[in-house]
């Protein structure tokens, strides 16, 4: 990857100046490797082409958005929301974050430019207060990363657009045609007279052809053409090809100073109907809900059903509930993504290799990660970890070794603050932004609904071990606390008995190192410190916020690979966004490889 010597003065995140991030053309260029390091550099000085120049034939991200304001195709107002420039900078950054799942060296984690970009550019609210373009680059992003493990389109793309392999297909497409015709001649049954034997007998023979069948073939061989030739083409490497081909003649057109103009029109129209028939990555932003004390229960009233969840409860996280992830719940998580890159400190010191767990640069950003229970609890807290008052409450999950049982701890708790007047609202997700009853809760409840919807989304997390821990052990650990959470509340009839089953578990001093019965007490202890409802559940919805984003960049790159093969998770969206800001969590590039207990899932 090409690495340019620059300050972060030099940067711009709104008009990407300064970020020289290769989209294409890369494999045009001279290469040098050089002692003592033996690093490859890009030789951009040596024509890498006879007839060619070098700046002309690298594509950069800078060169994508410095185009005039007038331009068809790429200016300010035929791009106004930046469509036709963003799935350059999704394919640059695809280019960058391979290097996590190839144990290579990230060397521009600790750049203020790099955290600049994702704060300033990717994280900005639009206009109708959203983040749709942080998720649309992060959407393409991903669609990039599970063709390059789970397709060949990087090996079709590899030299440009395909247009031998079409011609191929094209053939191959215009011979089954004519063998389809061809076939249609033949008679479908006929007699022959054969010839004469030994003893001078002709026979008759009856032919019968196959005609169906071989057109049957030749339709499933000209099927499969079509459409392999259309997965390539309606890609969005195809879309990348076309705007970085209008980039180079925007740039041949500038050196000639005349010329280009019908290859430039026929290009625009065809990224305009390209972009027009592939709108967007594969993730539909709806993200899986799993309550752990409510699938304890069996609800239904079938039943044959309800004694099938009763006796295997583990039955409901294969039966996963999707909604639609709403616009205050992105804004709460990207809200406290900005915040947290907003604390990384602008002179770091020692950035000697910064992407080692072991480098003070990467113990000071994991430690910026754990501060999710500091910031959602303590006030006036500095970025050096000091605060003006304590917390009222301690942190009951600090001594637990894995995030597993901190999940599960803070889930149940979660469930139980909801209390009776909104448990029936809370377990029925998805719940609307709009309370469904009055009092002093009902001024709280877009903070409870998105703390609730964070914390159902991590216990799925904690259901699939897509957490940092241990595949086998988060399993086991779920397994466990599964049948724990069944045991504490056996004989509850309806979910509005939680609360007080809960109630009773904090006070019975037998439950006390059980997770039910720290989740109880640790909502006893918020509910005594926090009087006001809204402080409270605005107190968890930072918390959740934050402990996801922990979550997220912890975990193991493999982990994040196996979901890329449907349509994406959450997670992965986050921990996308928080590599290029820096957090490369605790893990150790040497150890990304798969548990054995994960192996299952991929």
């Amino acid at each position: 990857m090409l690495t340019a010597h620059h300050t972060d003065g030099d940067a711009s995140p709104a008009a990407m100046r300064g970020y020289r991030y290769i989209v294409a053309g890369e494999e045009e260029q001279a290469e040098e490797v050089m002692p003592p390091g033996f690093t490859r550099e890009l030789d951009l000085t040596t024509t890498g082409r006879p007839g060619s120049s070098n700046q002309q034939l690298l594509i950069t991200v800078d060169k994508v958005w410095d185009q005039e304001s007038s331009d068809r195709l790429l200016g300010a107002a035929a791009d106004g929301n930046g469509q036709f420039k963003d799935v350059c900078l999704s394919f640059a950054l695809y280019k960058l974050q391979r290097r996590r799942f190839f144990d290579f060296p990230i060397a521009e984690v600790a750049h203020p430019a790099t955290r600049r970009l994702i704060s300033e550019a990717l994280l900005e609210e639009g206009a109708n207060g959203s983040y749709d373009r942080a998720l649309r680059v992060t959407e393409v992003e991903l669609s990039f990363l599970h063709d390059c493990f789970y397709s060949a389109h990087p090996v079709v793309f590899a030299g440009g657009f395909p247009f031998v392999r079409l011609l191929l297909s094209a053939l191959m497409a215009a011979s089954v045609l004519y063998l389809f015709r061809a076939v249609s001649t033949i008679p479908s049954s006929g007699t022959a007279v054969a010839a004469a034997g030994r003893r001078g007998r002709q026979k008759h023979v009856t032919i019968t052809h196959g005609v169906l069948i071989a057109h049957c073939v030749i339709a499933v061989v000209l099927f499969r053409e079509l459409v392999e030739a259309a997965i390539y083409v309606f890609s969005q490497w195809t879309k990348v090809r076309i705007i970085c081909h209008y980039v180079k003649l925007k740039l041949q057109r500038r050196r000639r100073r005349h010329g280009g103009r019908v290859a430039m029109a026929v290009t625009e129209k065809l990224a305009r109907i390209m972009f027009r028939i592939i709108s967007r990555g594969r993730w539909d932003q709806r993200i899986v809900q799993y309550n752990l004390l409510a699938a304890a229960m069996p609800r239904s009233r079938h039943p044959a059903v309800a004694r099938l969840c009763s006796r295997w409860p583990g039955i409901r996280a294969f039966i996963p509930r999707k909604v639609k992830l709403q616009s205050e719940v992105k804004r709460a998580l990207f809200q406290s993504m900005k915040n947290l890159i907003d604390r990384i400190p602008s002179s770091p010191g020692d950035h000697s290799d910064p992407w080692e767990p072991s480098s003070a640069w990467a113990q000071q950003m994991d430690s910026l990660l754990m501060s999710y229970f500091r910031n959602a609890f303590v006030d006036g807290d500095d970025d050096d970890g000091s605060s003006s008052s304590p917390p009222l409450i301690e942190d009951a999950t600090a001594h637990l070794q894995g995030e597993t049982h901190k999940i599960l701890v803070w889930h149940i708790k979660l469930l139980e603050e909801a209390g009776q007047p909104a448990i029936g609202a809370v377990v029925n997700l998805p719940p609307a932004m709009t309370p469904p009853f009055s009092g002093d809760l009902a001024a709280a409840w877009p903070h409870l609904v998105i703390a609730v919807t964070l914390s159902n989304y991590c216990a799925y997390l904690a259901t699939q071990a897509l957490v940092p821990d241990n595949g086998l052990i988060a399993s086991n650990v779920f397994g466990a606390i599964r049948i724990e959470v069944r045991g504490a509340l056996a004989g509850c009839a309806a979910v509005g008995e939680i609360p007080g089953r809960l109630g009773s578990l904090a006070r019975d001093a037998s439950a006390s190192t059980t997770i039910a019965g720290m989740g109880a007490r640790l909502s006893e202890e918020l509910g005594s410190a926090y009087d006001d409802a809204g402080e409270l559940w605005g107190r968890l919805e930072r918390f959740w916020a934050g402990f996801l984003l922990h979550l997220s960049a912890s975990t193991r790159s493999a982990k994040h690979k196996i979901y890329l093969q449907g349509r994406g998770e959450l997670t992965t969206h986050l921990w996308l966004l928080l590599s290029h800001a820096g957090f490369l969590g605790k893990t150790s590039h040497g150890e990304q490889l798969l548990d054995p207990a994960d192996l299952n899932n991929a």
